[in-house]
């Protein structure tokens, strides 16, 4: 192969790469989104970062799993890894999560009702 075909090749698999890396890079920024309704008629809102994303419903409860967290929604609490976060009021209509790998926030008819974020070691 001459030359100019192997820099003509290069150059054309370097830009190939750097477009998947564009792409892959676009998906983690923006992230996912989704809403669902629930048995008692509560709405459940998503937002979150990351390439996976999962969703779905049992009876009254919304199962969550994103930004590598499981997050439950359940009709009286919260849950993200097995540990209670919060308690949600019978009477809130709107149930909005905002899932990021270090701070999951939990909006109840737009008032916060719940947080949870990873504990930072700091060494000096």
């Amino acid at each position: 192969m001459s030359r100019n075909a192997q820099t003509a090749l290069g150059i054309g698999l370097a830009i190939v790469l750097l477009g998947a890396i564009g792409l892959l890079a676009h998906a983690v920024m923006t992230g996912n989104s989704a809403a669902g309704l629930m048995g008692s008629g509560r709405l459940v809102t998503v937002q979150a970062s990351g390439l996976s994303f999962e969703m779905w419903y049992t009876h009254d409860t919304a199962t969550i799993k994103a930004a590598s967290h499981k997050i439950v929604v359940a009709p009286d609490y919260l849950e993200v890894d097995g540990r209670r976060i919060g308690v949600i009021d019978p009477k809130i209509t709107e149930i909005e999560v905002r899932a990021f790998t270090h701070s999951i926030t939990f909006l109840g008819d737009g008032q916060r009702v719940g947080r949870w974020a990873l504990a930072r070691r700091i060494t000096h």
